[in-house]
């Protein structure tokens, strides 16, 4: 078995460290997936994420964090699979005089600095086949085009009104170091939204998805929510009551982006990296 090492930065990774099978590897909860470090490296915390040094070779060293808004263009920018590959040219950023590459999730991003293009392609592969099934899906919608793309604080409140109405529900998933996605969220406090009252709404109903993406999807995409289907002048919840699938409505938030709209923002996104 497996056994799990907790690091003050668990909330950050996820539930923290194992090592791998062979024993030569940790198995680092990052981007979705199992990040596989050489126990070669050497934990380093720091105040926005966690470094992975070998001792004396500066130059050569893994850092997990949040994704960073670089400047600049990339040598090269590519997916593989559900992580976007970008590589940098020396000295770029990382205050090394080696090639780097930033293997970049939903929300979190690895900087693999100096390592050899057979321990990438080793991280890449190993992510992607250890990727949760929700942050692969997040990512092949987004890469298809949303067809909607709204804040999800903003349409939970538009749905369910104050906050507090609505609480996860979480459901074990065994074999990973991430095993409790968010399946549903309970709706809680019913006395407290005329609308859902309207529509029949009880305490303990469950939300299964939002602008046909599950909830599961939602969680996993954070606070940006790529909706699978139109948001015009109302937006869809399916629920799960007393055994029976519904859907409920509400208006729409003020001005959801959809269509040339959604292009035009993603168009305006930073580029990153540090290439020529």
């Amino acid at each position: 078995m497996r056994q799990l090492l907790l690091l003050p930065l668990c909330a950050l990774l996820g539930p923290g460290l194992a090592p791998a099978q062979d024993q030569r590897e940790m198995l680092v909860d990052a981007l979705g997936c199992e990040v596989p470090v050489s126990t070669r490296y050497h934990v380093q915390p720091g105040r926005n994420g966690v470094t992975f040094e070998v001792p004396s070779a500066f130059d050569t060293r893994i850092w997990i964090g949040p994704l960073t808004g670089h400047t600049d263009k990339p040598l090269d920018s590519r997916y593989l699979g559900a992580v976007k590959v970008e590589r940098f040219a020396p000295g770029c950023f990382a205050i090394s005089n080696r090639p780097w590459t930033s293997v970049q999730g939903l929300h979190q991003e690895v900087d693999l600095i100096g390592l050899s293009d057979a321990e990438v392609a080793h991280v890449i592969e190993h992510c992607n086949a250890t990727m949760n099934p929700e942050a692969v899906a997040v990512a092949a919608r987004r890469a298809r085009g949303c067809a909607a793309i709204l804040s999800t604080d903003v349409a939970k409140s538009a749905l369910f009104g104050e906050v507090g109405l609505v609480d996860v529900v979480s459901t074990s998933r065994k074999g990973t170091t991430r095993p409790f996605p968010v399946t549903s969220w309970g709706i809680y406090r019913v006395e407290r939204s005329q609308r859902l009252q309207a529509q029949g709404i009880r305490k303990g109903a469950l939300v299964t998805s939002v602008c046909g993406v599950p909830v599961s999807e939602i969680e996993e995409g954070g606070d940006s929510l790529c909706c699978a289907t139109p948001v015009s002048d109302h937006i869809e919840a399916v629920i799960l009551q007393e055994g029976n699938t519904r859907t409920i409505t509400a208006p729409a938030p003020a001005r959801p982006a959809t269509g040339p709209e959604v292009a035009a923002l993603a168009s305006k996104l930073p580029a990153t990296g540090c290439g020529s």
